[in-house]
């Protein structure tokens, strides 16, 4: 009896060494797996023709940005001209208090960036709705490239801004 498990493992060990009956295929690569892959060229999609409303609405909100930019421009010289008179002051003393009136002017002027951006960011959202119903993608990327350019505009001016109100005393 105490013999069976040293006969009984080898033979079961034995069994493993067993030749295979059965022909497997090649895992080597096959010809059609080794010829280079070139895609066919797709045709490039349809440019939608614009609807000439949106278009035209897309002109006045980039005009009207532009319009913006100037009175931003036209009022920064006299906020940091205000801003360097005013340093070295303590808060509540006048030229402090002209160099924040010329900030908020500034601000203010910065506003009409920040309305416009909503405007764009509204029609924007409107027209991937209707994207999304079915309707042609037109105008979709000219919104996106003024929406763009109104947000980069308005960043730049918050920076501005933020120049000057840093060299205000607090």
């Amino acid at each position: 009896m105490r013999s069976m498990p040293f006969v009984a493992v080898p033979l079961l060990l034995l069994c493993g060494c067993a030749g295979q009956t059965q022909d497997f295929p090649s895992l080597a690569p096959r010809a059609v797996e080794s010829r280079p892959e070139t895609p066919a060229a797709a045709e490039p999609a349809p440019t939608p023709a614009a609807d000439p409303a949106l278009a035209s609405r897309i002109a006045a909100l980039v005009d009207r940005a532009k319009a913006g930019d100037a009175a931003f421009a036209a009022a920064l010289p006299a906020a940091s001209a205000a801003a360097d008179g005013a340093r070295g002051t303590a808060p509540g003393d006048e030229r402090w208090i002209a160099a924040q009136q010329q900030l908020s002017a500034l601000e203010a002027a910065r506003g009409a960036a920040m309305t416009l951006l909503a405007e764009l960011d509204t029609l924007y959202l409107a027209r991937l709705d209707a994207v999304g119903r079915g309707e042609s993608p037109a105008g979709l990327g000219e919104i996106r490239d003024a929406r763009d350019a109104a947000e980069r505009s308005a960043a730049g001016q918050q920076a501005q801004i933020d120049s000057i109100r840093a060299r205000l005393p607090r």
